[in-house]
């Protein structure tokens, strides 16, 4: 009996080990909406925080040593990659696997981003969700652990996404 995701031969993908109950099913696949749902959230209110306060993030990119020139594309950039994802996991819902992969992939690279300027101990915070965080001490260990936990709800909606895939497959056949 196999305990982790397991490559299937016959379909060239990742399956999950076969839960019988039907409950804890349903479960994880609800489980893994939710977790879509919340992080899409997130997302988007990341989002609109750096639509009302667009430069929120500028004093964390400057810290890091990117060109005062280029601050204003990689802002616009930042907030279009946070709107997209987040609209991206609503739409799916949880049911799809690939924008919950994309919204954990960006996640990482937030977290390594914080991890650097954690690293360097600057004294700039990082604007991730807008005003609110720019006034406030910087705090870029208990960012990256917000980030931690926002990654573990990403894996829980691809975990769920697949079971819900692998059920409608199994119903097909």
């Amino acid at each position: 009996m196999t305990t982790g995701p397991v490559l299937n031969p016959a379909r060239d993908s990742v399956t999950l080990p076969e839960v019988r109950c039907p409950a804890t099913r349903r479960l994880l696949a609800r489980s893994g909406r939710l977790a879509a749902l919340l992080v899409g959230i997130v997302f988007i209110w990341a989002g609109f925080a750096k639509v009302l306060n667009p430069m929120s993030v500028a004093p964390a990119l400057l810290e890091a040593g990117f060109a005062r020139n280029h601050i204003i594309p990689l802002v616009i950039g930042v907030l279009f990659v946070d709107m997209l994802v987040g609209v991206l996991l609503l739409l799916a819902g949880g049911r799809v696997v690939w924008p919950a992969v994309l919204a954990g992939l960006v996640l990482v690279g937030y977290t390594g981003f914080l991890g650097y300027l954690g690293s360097s101990e600057s004294s700039v915070a990082c604007g991730c969700l807008g005003a609110s965080t720019e006034t406030a001490e910087p705090s870029h260990g208990l960012a990256m652990f917000r980030n931690a936990g926002l990654i573990s709800l990403c894996v829980l909606a691809v975990a769920g996404a697949m079971r819900q895939r692998q059920s409608r497959d199994s119903l097909a056949s």
